[in-house]
This record gives structure tokens, sequence and C-alpha cells, in this order.
């Protein structure tokens, strides 16, 4: 089962991890520890390969008819950037020109919103720039080094509040979309790609560790919160692989969650 080990570092796991710094002279990362924990996060071309397991011939097909927006609160437009860069993965793998440029303005628009760098924001110009160009090779870097910037951005500020929301609404996108690709093109021995239970106890955990208590006496905290307790025990509740029942269960709650959040 080694090949399963490498496949499961995939979409659901977008941004439910480690936050991982990076010296100038390109040394091996270093995971920061807290009084958080934070799992390993993979890197944007392990997911593409188990979005690959998958077998999907149209990527497009798990794009969302519209892009996520939520109202301009800043742990509403956190979790927002989540899934937007989410989006942003899919519709790398779509080679949704027209799609991918919405997702990468709206980027640049949260990031602005929670105060980001400048060197984040031209991250997010360079995005629009390969996409015109149509290099996506370098767009999966861009889209890397974007996400990488935005939260040592958010970690070095100690806004892990933030930094919290974003893996939030990173991770639930991964999985609402996993669960999308699963329902449509149902294949009981990959549905394995979901069983992410050290990831799923760590983003919980977080969760749990919230700081400021306006965001955890927020409706959209308490919902999300209640809803992951609902996943885990649906993840739980199986050996390695899934029932049809079960991902659309996985899909409906994580739909849930995003609505909550608008």
């Amino acid at each position: 089962m080694k090949i399963k080990g490498i496949i499961l570092c995939g979409l659901i796991i977008l941004l439910a991890g480690s936050i991982s710094l990076y010296s100038q002279e390109g040394r091996e990362r270093e995971v920061v520890q807290t009084d958080f924990y934070f799992a390993p996060l993979p890197s944007f071309n392990e997911m593409f390969s188990a979005l690959d397991y998958l077998e999907i011939k149209d990527y497009d097909t798990a794009l969302e008819a519209g892009i996520y927006k939520v109202e301009e609160e800043v742990y509403k437009v956190a979790f927002a950037l989540g899934v937007n860069t989410a989006d942003a993965i899919m519709a790398t793998k779509g080679r949704n020109n027209e799609k991918l440029n919405e997702i990468a303005q709206l980027m640049i628009s949260y990031a602005k919103f929670l105060g980001l760098s400048e060197e984040i924001l031209r991250l997010g110009d360079e995005l629009h720039t390969l996409i015109r160009r149509n290099q996506w090779d370098d767009l999966l870097l861009s889209l890397e080094r974007y996400r990488e910037e935005v939260e040592i951005a958010l970690y070095e500020s100690r806004q892990y509040d933030l930094f919290t929301m974003m893996q939030l609404g990173g991770w639930t996108q991964g999985l609402n979309r996993t669960a999308y690709l699963l329902m449509h093109n149902y294949q009981r021995d990959k549905t394995g790609i979901i069983d992410q239970k050290g990831i799923l106890n760590s983003l919980i955990n977080n969760m749990g560790n919230i700081r400021d208590e306006y965001l955890r006496e927020a409706d959209y905290h308490s919902q999300s919160l209640e809803m992951y307790h609902m996943i885990r025990d649906i993840i739980y509740s199986y050996e390695g692989t899934y029932p049809p029942e079960a991902i659309e269960e996985l899909y409906t709650l994580t739909d849930k969650i995003k609505s909550s959040f608008r």
C-alpha cells in the first residue's frame, strides 16, 4: 500500500498543514513549533499527483459556476482565500484561463483586505501574467509560492486565527471538490484519498485553539466545528475506503460549512 501513502497527500489537505519556513539560501525547510500543532503540508505537485490518481478527464467539471465570495469580515475573508486557492488548483488543472483569472483577481483583492505585504500582491500579479501566457507549469510553482507567502505572513504576524481560518477554507473546499469528483466518478478503491485522519484531527484541534472570543462565538465557527466532528465520525466509521453514501454526506457537510461563512 505504499502508493496509497503517496496519493493521500492530496487535494483535501490543501491548506491543512504545518507552516514551513525556507531560508534564503534554499536550505531544507524547517517546521516551526508553537502551542498549535500543524501537520506537514504537501507541495502542489504532490496534490496534482493525487488528482491524477482519480483519473478525471475533465477537471472543469469540478469547478463551481460562480467564484466563492464573502462579505468583508477578516475571518470570512481568510476562509474564502483558502477556498479560492483550492479552486485555483482546479482551474489550473482544467486549463481554464477565464476562471483562473477571476479567481486570481479575487485572491489579490482578499490579500489586500487582510493587509498582506506588497511582495504577496506582486505574486498575485504574476499569476495574471502567467495565465495570459498559458505557462501552466510555471503557474503551479507560482501558486505554491503564493500559498507559502500568505501563510508565512499570517504566521509571522502572529495572526494564528486567520491562519487557521485559511487552512479551514482550503481543506473544506478540497474535501468538497474531491467528494464531488468521487460522486461523479465513483470507484471504491480510490475513495481512500479522503482517509486523512491525522490532518483532520489537527485541523479540529487548531479550531479548538482559536483565541479571539469574537471568532469563537461566531455562528460560522461553531457550525464548522460541529460539522467537522461529524466529518471525523464518518472518516473513522470505515477502514480505508468509503461507500457512495459516505462520500455524499461529506460533500453535503462541506457544502454547509461553506454556506455558513456567507
